[in-house]
């Protein structure tokens, strides 16, 4: 781990990364989404909150040719009142507060991509109405007398198992068939921390021209963290540390929230351990067998180290 930080170190000060990530595991992942981005073939995104769905989509999109807007709801946010009005549009006076024509969501996006994120939490109505617009790639707003016809690319997104969601009956299977063709995983943050370098540029270059250095403890802490918020959280932590240190300046340990801190101190064998193991595992796609062989220890033993330090070998595979 001590050798990564000082790497790490030396490659971040000015440098260019990727959208994503360049891990080997997140990079497949990206490859298929490319694969079908000029594409019909519809697309969900499944992972825990805060993962980079939105993040995917959106590249999706970018590499789409679609000369549309992108855009993007949180289903579970929306007003069950208003759910059609903000899907389909609506007519003035068409009810109380509708004060003048509304487009709606899919008319805005035409020609482009919407993203539906938290599928599952749509109301069943509406639901019926989605696979309706879905299946005759039309909508009709609220009050109107004609649909209006639609061009839109779907891409649904959801933490849950969208299959248990249609199970339990929360979620049509019909409209499940429909917006299920390529189903994309994105892992947990804490499961490829060995991206966590990239990632960190990239968030920062979003708002400043170059991505300030960190401090050894700094890196330490960022890496022994367990980023329950994902990459929703690690932005968070990242821009704030830089505007509390400033763009110009070295960020440290005293930059970091109180939760990350404590996390800076020096590295032990158990650390160092860590981190040999996440690094061999992404190199061998979570092959147990090889990592063993590589460490000149039995399979079993591999695996009491990643149940104890909390690794999921799946996430590498």
């Amino acid at each position: 781990l001590e050798a990564e930080l000082d790497e790490l170190e030396d490659e971040l000060v000015g440098a260019r990364p990727p959208d994503l990530s360049l891990s080997l595991n997140f990079e497949r992942l990206v490859a298929r989404a490319d694969s079908v981005a000029g594409s019909a073939v519809p697309v969900i995104l499944a992972g825990p909150s805060g993962s980079g769905k939105e993040v995917l989509a959106r590249r999706i999109h970018e590499r789409s040719g679609r000369r549309g807007a992108f855009l993007g709801v949180n289903c579970g946010a929306l007003a069950p009142n208003l759910v059609e009005s903000t899907l389909f549009g609506h007519k003035k006076g068409s009810f109380s507060g509708a004060s003048s024509d509304h487009p709606g969501l899919f008319r805005s996006a035409d020609g482009g991509t919407l993203l539906l994120d938290e599928l599952a939490e749509l109301p069943a109505d509406a639901q019926v109405k989605l696979l309706r617009a879905l299946q005759e790639r039309e909508v009709t707003p609220v009050g109107a007398d004609h649909p209006v016809p639609v061009d839109v690319r779907i891409i649904a997104a959801s933490h849950r198992d969208l299959a248990e969601c249609v199970r339990v009956g929360q979620l049509r299977q019909d409209l499940h068939m429909r917006l299920w063709g390529l189903e994309l995983e994105l892992p947990a943050l804490v499961s490829r921390l060995e991206d966590l370098g990239l990632l960190c540029a990239a968030l920062a270059e979003r708002h400043w021209p170059q991505a300030p250095r960190m401090s050894r403890e700094c890196w330490r802490a960022l890496y022994r963290y367990s980023w329950p918020g994902n990459v929703r959280e690690l932005e968070q932590v990242v821009i704030t540390a830089i505007e509390l240190a400033g763009p110009e300046a070295e960020v440290k340990l005293e930059h970091l929230p109180a939760r990350l801190r404590e996390l800076g101190g020096e590295v032990g064998d158990d650390d160092r351990l860590e981190a040999r193991l996440r690094a061999l595992l992404a190199a061998h796609r979570g092959n147990v067998s090889a990592v063993a062989r590589e460490l000149g220890k039995a399979r079993v033993q591999v695996r009491r180290w990643c149940k104890r330090f909390g690794i999921e070998i799946d996430g590498f595979r």
